[in-house]
């Protein structure tokens, strides 16, 4: 199922959930929220729009190192001479040509993931830590693997009970856990739309729901 598909799913789910449970204003936009984000967060294990979004830019590095690799090309090219001319043009072309070769949007999600992680560490919010090790695990994973089991519906949750305790938002963790629950129905066999399914208890059992 598209990313689009589970979203609109998640904020649907989420805008029942806080209608049957009659919350206010400032509660429904974080329960809608939460279900929403929930819907889509098993898909960073691919370059998804979630993935894009929570990540640094690849185009942005792509960009950066490129820079840096042109003025140390130029700076190789006029300013030295003999060995360290040619050693300085190598390594300035090397940041233009290389990190395209090299760094994926998988790449940057590591990144984003170790840079969540040292935040979360620095705050000690263990919701934080939490979100950085799902990221790392997804650039990692396959897709529709841990990220799509049993184990990372539980992991997630403790993620949302840690955010819930820190917000102090009722149900928040309740909302999450109905958006990802969705994601992996809607991602299962049983929708004529997917050729493949899950397989929830992955690794241990290999049936596909």
């Amino acid at each position: 199922m598209k990313g689009s598909t589970h979203l609109v799913v998640g904020v649907a789910l989420g805008g029942a959930f806080a209608y049957i449970g009659k919350y206010e204003l400032v509660e429904t936009i974080g329960i809608v929220t939460t279900c929403a984000i929930a819907s889509i967060i098993p898909d960073m294990d691919t370059n998804s729009k979630i993935t894009r979004k929570l990540t640094i830019p690849v185009k942005l590095v792509y960009a950066f190192l490129g820079i840096v690799g042109l003025m140390i090309t130029g700076y190789g090219y006029w300013l030295l001479d003999g060995t360290e001319k040619i050693l300085g043009m190598v390594i300035g072309c090397s940041l233009i040509v290389l990190p395209q070769l090299i760094i994926k949007p998988k790449s940057m999600l590591i990144l984003t993931g170790l840079g969540t992680l040292v935040v979360g560490i620095l705050l000690s919010h263990l919701w934080i830590m939490g979100l950085a090790i799902y990221m790392i695990i997804s650039a990692f994973a396959p897709h529709r693997g841990i990220t799509h089991s049993i184990w990372g519906f539980a992991f997630f949750g403790w993620i949302l009970y840690e955010l819930q305790a820190f917000v102090g938002m009722e149900m928040l963790m309740a909302a999450g856990l109905i958006g990802y629950a969705s994601h992996l129905i809607c991602d299962m066999k049983w929708l004529p739309a997917n050729r493949k399914g899950i397989k929830l208890f992955q690794p241990f059992i290999k049936l596909e729901f």
